[in-house]
């Protein structure tokens, strides 16, 4: 290929590009467009101002109410137990000592030297503060000497918080759960017909069996409670003629605030509401059980402390005295009143 064909090429070349530019410049000036002052469709949100789309967040409130401080006792173990004590009068470790944390004032505890970032907080362990303690260490105090990452888990960090609230001689009542958290049951729909009733507690009690009860009540209740005639109380009451007795009420015993204000006895409802939530039914009790899920666990655990008298209890429409089902007094019937064990 000569000069003169390679000066043609580059000439077709340029000659194209100076066209397409005067193009686009002459285009843009025979076709303009300008904005609309208003849009032809207004695009809505589905959300009030200032409501981010994002997930809520469920308030710490609302897990405690379904939290289980057992379950935190075994998880604070694992994932505290390293770094902290949790009895009364506990040594500090790497930590400080947990015992009666909540509610107590943030960075304050003897023979333990706090980092700046917790005393810069002036406040105390709230059960929100405790949670975002707990979710974020880092993020709620920078500068704070604790490595432990965090617990993300809700429930995990809410049985955790439940567990810490019963190291106390007096444990502070749950928070009130508020009722547009997520989560809280949403209240019965207006002009909704009411549930059939179902037989009451008291006859499912009158058509449970003792035995069965005893077993259980041993396995739930027996590491906190005696239930001999006469016998001690250890960390909970003696239950032996509880049924029907006046609720916080046996010398030898200190029942919690919570309790001694009820002002009323151990009837079968008050039994089976104190044994499906306890925290539910006296918020500041001292009893960290966390209940009984099912009504027929329950009928037979009351079925056999009912037994556990001289006298049962009636059961309601059953006649004088209350029919007992074979099998169902039989805890009763060993030498000296003490029930088999």
């Amino acid at each position: 290929m000569d000069s003169t064909e390679l000066n043609k090429i580059m000439a077709a070349f340029l000659t194209a590009g100076i066209v397409f530019g005067l193009g686009g410049v002459l285009g843009g000036k025979l076709i303009h467009s300008e904005r609309p002052e208003h849009p032809a469709f207004a695009i809505l949100s589905a959300l009030p101002e200032g409501v981010s789309a994002g997930p809520r967040e469920v308030p710490i409130a609302a897990l405690l109410a379904h939290a289980d401080p057992a379950r935190g006792q075994s998880d604070a173990a694992k994932l505290c137990g390293a770094c902290h004590s949790f009895n009364k009068g506990g040594a500090a470790l790497v930590g400080p000592n947990l015992y009666n944390v909540v509610m107590a004032p943030v960075a304050e505890g003897a023979g333990y030297d706090f980092s700046s970032g917790l005393k810069a907080k002036h406040g105390k362990w709230s059960f929100d503060d405790m949670s975002a303690w707990l979710r974020d260490p880092k993020g709620y105090a920078p500068g704070t000497k604790m490595a432990f990452a965090g617990i993300n888990n809700d429930r995990q960090r809410a049985d955790v918080i439940d567990y810490l609230r019963t190291l106390s001689d007096s444990p502070q009542p749950l928070p009130p759960v508020p009722k547009e958290a997520p989560g809280a049951s949403a209240p019965a729909a207006a002009g909704a017909p009411a549930a059939p009733a179902g037989p009451s507690f008291a006859e499912a009690v009158g058509h449970s069996d003792a035995k069965l009860g005893e077993a259980a009540a041993q396995r739930y209740c027996g590491a906190c409670h005696s239930f001999d005639q006469g016998g001690a109380s250890m960390v909970g009451p003696n239950l032996y003629n509880v049924v029907d007795k006046a609720i916080a009420v046996q010398p030898g015993y200190s029942f919690s605030a919570a309790l001694t204000a009820k002002h009323a006895a151990w009837t079968y409802e008050n039994l089976d509401a104190w044994l499906t939530d306890p925290r539910g039914f006296a918020p500041g009790t001292k009893m960290g059980f966390a209940g009984i899920p099912s009504e027929k666990q329950r009928a037979t655990v009351v079925a056999y402390l009912r037994s556990l008298s001289p006298n049962p209890h009636p059961i309601p429409g059953s006649g004088a005295g209350g029919a007992d089902k074979p099998g169902q007094g039989a805890a009763r019937q060993s030498p000296g009143g003490t029930p088999p064990k």
